[in-house]
């Protein structure tokens, strides 16, 4: 077999992620600032449950999902005061808003299309040699992956 050299890179320094918050953000703002080692990541989704009965035949189906979203901003973030005072806007009205996050992603020609809600956060940032960023979490329903040029 003759070695070869894939021509797409794997470079996520050229990602985009989009957010909007309905009626906080209605207008999307670009996140950045991310980690060091991170940037965005998708979780694993659940997509079929299976049981076996007595007799020892499994059956099986899809279920309705979601995937566990995370977003890792730097502490010296921009972005993260934006999500900080989105999360302000939420504690004040004792109300969530429902979120979207639209990840580009040229080196692999992908882009992610999902919405949903904001779960967890950090309480604030951490101190340790340096300020540590902080992970946004969301649970999110994939409405689309395409492919891009």
């Amino acid at each position: 077999m003759t070695m070869s050299q894939n021509p797409r890179t794997i470079t996520a320094a050229n990602s985009v992620v989009m957010f909007t918050a309905a009626g906080y953000y209605d207008q999307a703002i670009q996140l950045q600032g991310f980690q060091v080692d991170n940037a965005f990541g998708f979780g694993d989704a659940t997509v079929g449950e299976t049981r076996i009965g007595v007799d020892g035949k499994q059956s099986g189906g899809w279920i309705a999902h979601e995937v566990q979203v995370t977003v890792f901003l730097e502490a010296n973030s921009a972005s993260r005061l934006q999500m900080e005072q989105f999360r302000a806007w939420c504690n004040a009205n004792q109300e969530t808003s429902l979120c979207a996050l639209d990840v580009t992603i040229p080196s692999i020609g992908r882009r992610v299309q999902c919405s949903g809600f904001m779960v967890s956060q950090g309480g604030g940032p951490s101190a340790q040699k340096l300020i540590n960023g902080t992970q946004y979490v969301f649970n999110m329903v994939i409405n689309s992956e395409e492919s891009i040029s």
